[in-house]
């Protein structure tokens, strides 16, 4: 494995990150299944009312990354009346829905940087770059912002459709890594999911 991601113990094993033959092939195959679900939310309404009601203050922006069809966005527009809400997808699928744009989650846009008080995302396990994304994220983040990883180790499962394939606690080293403190919010997630909470 790239040392780039450290040595990230699971079990007996280390973590995985699946090895796409090119770049091309990794936008092609998350397109794909992007559409195959496109009509299917992972996210549960009441994990981002949960995450809007944990945060210290109420926040003015919201960034969330690998929306799909856009349910987070209009929820935390539901429960954030007042704030700027916006999604990513990589899927040229995004056009179709309401505050969302095709994006690669795991790029930056200079004029994101410091500008976010709350990153989301179910996707994490989607990256190609997981440690890299991660730094991406934290540099989204504005002063106070919260990252919040909603993260759920049986769906890390180390394929092409999701290639990422790491234990809770890797995540949470990742996280670590690249300057998180990082705590978790209470929820009931999907799949025995958590949510880890990343502030700097």
């Amino acid at each position: 494995m790239n040392g780039f991601y450290g040595s990230f113990m699971r079990k007996e094993k280390q973590m995985k990150v699946y090895e796409y033959d090119s770049y091309e092939e990794y936008v092609k195959v998350q397109t794909e299944i992007n559409k195959e679900k496109l009509t299917w939310c992972y996210v549960k309404k009441r994990v981002i009312q949960k995450i809007v009601t944990k945060m210290p203050e109420l926040p003015k922006t919201v960034l969330c990354h690998g929306t799909r069809s856009g349910m987070e966005q209009r929820w935390f527009q539901e429960y954030l009346p007042e704030a700027e809400v916006l999604g990513t997808e990589i899927s040229d699928t995004a056009t179709q829905f309401d505050l969302t744009i095709q994006w690669d989650m795991q790029n930056q846009k200079d004029e994101w940087i410091g500008k976010w008080d709350v990153v989301y995302t179910n996707a994490f396990d989607h990256c190609m770059y997981p440690q890299k994304t991660l730094q991406t994220w934290k540099d989204q983040l504005s002063k106070g912002g919260s990252l919040v990883i909603e993260y759920a180790e049986a769906g890390a499962v180390h394929t092409a459709a999701d290639p990422v394939d790491a234990t809770l606690t890797e995540v949470e080293e990742m996280m670590t890594n690249v300057g998180f403190k990082v705590s978790k919010i209470p929820a009931d997630c999907r799949h025995k999911g958590v949510l880890i909470r990343g502030t700097i």
